[in-house]
This record gives C-alpha cells, sequence and structure tokens, in this order.
C-alpha cells in the first residue's frame, strides 16, 4: 500500500503515512457489499434438507441389514444421494446445485408415476422444489440467495 499524498510504502494497517503523516485510506466498502448473505430461514431449510436426505439416504442402505423384508429402492437411493449433493452445492452458493436438484426431482416425479404412485407421492417433491425456490428469493439485505448463486 502507498500513500496517496507523498507515494511512500506504508506497512498494511497503518493508519497514517510515517513520512508525511496522511491519514490512510478506510478499509474498502466495496469489498463488504461483495459479501454474500443469506437469510437465516434460507440457511435453515438448506440445512433441512440436507439433513432429511441424509437420513432418507442412511435408512435405504442400512434397514435391508436389519430387516430382511425391507424393500430396498435403489433409485430411490441415489436420488436421495443426488440431492444431498444439490442442497450442499445451494449451502454453497452454487447456482448448478439448484439444476441438481430441479433435476433429480423431475426423475423422482417420473418414477413415482411410471410405479403409479399416489397423486401425493407426485405432487409432494413438486412442492418441496418450489418452496425451495422461494425460500432461495427471501431477501437480505436487498439481496436474495438465488440472485446471488454463481
Amino acid at each position: 500500500m502507498y500513500c496517496s499524498n507523498c507515494s511512500v510504502e506504508i506497512a498494511e494497517g497503518s493508519k497514517f503515512c510515517p513520512k508525511c503523516g496522511t491519514a490512510t485510506a478506510a478499509p474498502s466498502v466495496e469489498n463488504s457489499k461483495n459479501e454474500k448473505k443469506r437469510h437465516g430461514f434460507t440457511t435453515f431449510w438448506l440445512i433441512a434438507g440436507i439433513i432429511f436426505f441424509s437420513m432418507m439416504f442412511f435408512f435405504s442402505i442400512i434397514m435391508p441389514i436389519f430387516d430382511p423384508g425391507f424393500s430396498r429402492d435403489v433409485i430411490a437411493t441415489l436420488l436421495s444421494a443426488v440431492l444431498i449433493v444439490g442442497y450442499v452445492l445451494v449451502l454453497h452458493w452454487r447456482h448448478f446445485g439448484f439444476i441438481i436438484i430441479v433435476i433429480a426431482t423431475v426423475i423422482d416425479v417420473i418414477v413415482v408415476i411410471y410405479t403409479d404412485g399416489g397423486l401425493l407421492d407426485v405432487l409432494g417433491p413438486l412442492v418441496l422444489l418450489g418452496l425451495l425456490y422461494c425460500v432461495l428469493l427471501i431477501r437480505k439485505d436487498g439481496k436474495s440467495t438465488w440472485a446471488q448463486l454463481k
């Protein structure tokens, strides 16, 4: 960093120039404007999604060990794993995570329709996807999480 008055090099963190005494510039406000912020409810929703799909994944792997009569649905297990990855990516500000969640949800709905699932089994994942999108639109300091995803 250099003094704006006499161009002498100034050590980082110094408040004044050692040569002429000119005050150094205040920390850049621009950096704080670029900082990403997420509403607490949005963070809660994303973490709850990770926990929920982790439990679905865990039980679809573990239950057949303890209950041989338990039907293991490989597609549901894989979709749970994919949804976990999607939620983690969105939690880390990646737009691609939401795309993964949409694709996994569409595959889930197609599988449910193909296996003659009920109306709630079809609408449930779509409603959750819509709720996730709405939660991502919640604003904090004038910015939504959706607008800040890369």
